[in-house]
């Protein structure tokens, strides 16, 4: 009863959308402001909607050192992709060495990394077969660790956390109220006994 809640007040679109109090950090000239422009119905449409209505901040991602703290006072919320997300945080992580940031538990906007060539050409089953081999090898995911420091760092941060502050009537209300319905109902059932004992012996005469 004397733990602390710590709420996440994001989790997905739909409560991003409705609280106006959070703005929402793009970086600008992106395939996703272009993807969020074109789409023509549904949240991700209202999404868009509110670039006008003052909620979208334009910051470039390497710029991160100069704005992080719009994140931390709690007030801005940044979409992008799933590498640049872990770099980020990962960058956070070498700076302060905590996890300030966490992951809403949506992933509304997929975006995959590609690679063009031409239609048809017997070359891309031979280039498939081969990111396919690098991918399962692991080795993505071992260039990655070794090029961002801490990459993995805050990816599976815990969902319990420990604080400390001095005990008040703010942290331990609901140990005292329990303690205080105890009570009462212990001198309840108390002075019922009383009054059975009474009710028995005066009828015994």
């Amino acid at each position: 009863m004397a733990l602390r809640h710590i709420p996440h007040p994001v989790q997905n679109l739909r409560e991003l959308l409705d609280n106006s109090h959070y703005k929402i950090i793009f970086e600008p000239d992106t395939a996703y402001l272009t993807t969020i422009k074109n789409v023509p119905s549904g949240e991700i449409k209202e999404l868009n909607d509110l670039s006008t209505s003052g909620r979208f901040v334009y910051l470039r991602t390497r710029d991160f050192p100069s704005y992080s703290y719009l994140i931390r006072n709690g007030d801005h919320v940044q979409i992008f992709d799933t590498v640049t997300a872990m770099g980020f945080m990962a960058q956070g992580f070498s700076e302060s060495g905590r996890c300030d940031f966490y992951w809403a538990k949506q992933a509304f906007l997929p975006f995959m990394y590609g690679m063009i060539g031409q239609k048809y050409s017997p070359l891309t089953p031979a280039i498939n077969a081969r990111l396919s081999r690098l991918f399962e090898a692991g080795l993505y995911n071992y260039w990655l660790s070794n090029q961002v420091p801490n990459i993995t760092a805050c990816v599976n941060t815990p969902t319990k956390v420990t604080m400390k502050e001095a005990i008040g009537i703010n942290n331990i209300w609901g140990v005292a109220v329990i303690w205080t319905a105890g009570i009462l109902l212990a001198g309840a059932v108390f002075g019922l006994e009383i009054l059975h004992a009474k009710l028995r012996a005066n009828s015994a005469f």
